[in-house]
């Protein structure tokens, strides 16, 4: 049993320093891109829609919640609570799903092409 707790410390302590490597390489990232190109981020700041901003991450975090709710009722067994917490968290992707349309419009970006996010 101690091995097994043991394994368990060494896997979380493995993925946490994983999620540190991989987002420490995105704000740096981050961080050269913007020094690097400071008038697009600054031109590209006011057509943000934080209406749109607030609203995700709101989901987000009641998503999270509810999610949480539900692996809490499933140890304690009450199937009927589980299914409603898995139900409010599968309906807060509503907000992200609305929004998305909103976020792909075509303008033109920084490096100079015109569309889609995709293209």
């Amino acid at each position: 049993m101690e091995q097994q707790v043991d394994a368990g410390k060494i896997g979380m302590w493995l993925f946490l320093t994983t999620e540190i490597l991989l987002f420490g390489g995105l704000f740096a990232g981050f961080a050269i891109m913007q020094s690097l190109h400071r008038e697009a981020f600054t031109a590209a700041h006011h057509h943000l829609d934080r209406s749109l901003g607030v609203l995700n991450t709101v989901a987000l975090l009641v998503s999270s919640f509810t999610m949480v709710m539900a692996v809490h009722s499933s140890r304690q067994g009450r199937r009927r609570k589980l299914i409603v917490f898995l139900l409010l968290t599968l309906l807060c992707a509503g907000p992200s799903a609305a929004t998305f349309p909103l976020s792909t419009t075509r303008r033109s970006t920084w490096w100079g092409s015109t569309g889609t996010w995709w293209t």
